[in-house]
């Protein structure tokens, strides 16, 4: 039995019950979204309740233990000045491969396709072309999806309306324009619009 347990990082604070069940502390975030309760609080509250900027949380069955540091000066020397010693988490990692096998984010800094990859985008993210592609459709996109959001509260007549799909559609527009241009395909939101303004429409 003991050898099946996780193995703790050092003297590092972690709760007790966890570290001496197979289970760890997924029986304890499971009960949690049994109850309707969100999983993130959770995780804000151990560094508190064990008295540590430091802490392990096992939230994984037979798995290494997660780490969660609440110092941000020693958050923001890792993350911008340290890489090299902390590489890419392997829960974030698994979860991108799935969807992104090919992009550097599923990748680790190590890894020889990693530096050719993030050549490829590095351009995205100058300030140039984040102010003269990136903003201006963001800007003209929100603007539609204020312009919707008017239409469908006038059509709404006061009552709530479903907003999280236009959310999705005016983010799809945006990324749609940034990468393609505007092109001749119509815009989404745009469409969307047309159709709410016709009689009868569904908000």
């Amino acid at each position: 039995m003991t050898y099946t347990l996780a193995e703790t990082t050092g003297a590092l604070a972690a709760a007790v019950d966890a570290a001496r069940s197979i289970l760890g502390d997924a029986a304890e975030l499971q009960r949690l979204q049994e109850q309707g309760k969100r999983p993130r609080a959770w995780f804000l509250q151990q560094n508190t309740k064990h008295k540590s900027p430091l802490v392990q949380a096992f939230v994984a069955p037979l798995s290494q233990p997660m780490l969660l540091l609440s110092d941000f000066r020693e958050a923001q020397d890792i993350l911008l000045r340290r890489n090299k010693e902390f590489d890419h988490g392997e829960r974030n990692l698994a979860a991108f491969r799935r969807v992104l096998g090919n992009h550097h984010i599923g990748m680790r800094t190590r890894d020889p396709q990693f530096k050719a990859n993030r050549e490829l985008v590095k351009d995205l993210m100058t300030p140039n072309f984040l102010n003269t592609v990136s903003a201006p459709a963001i800007y003209s996109n929100t603007l539609r999806l204020v312009e919707l959001w008017k239409l469908k509260a006038k059509k709404a007549g006061g009552l709530p309306f479903q907003a999280d799909k236009d959310i999705n559609m005016a983010t799809f527009d945006i990324i749609k324009e940034v990468a393609l241009g505007e092109g001749d395909s119509e815009n989404t939101t745009e469409a969307y619009i047309k159709i709410i303004h016709q009689p009868g429409a569904q908000t």
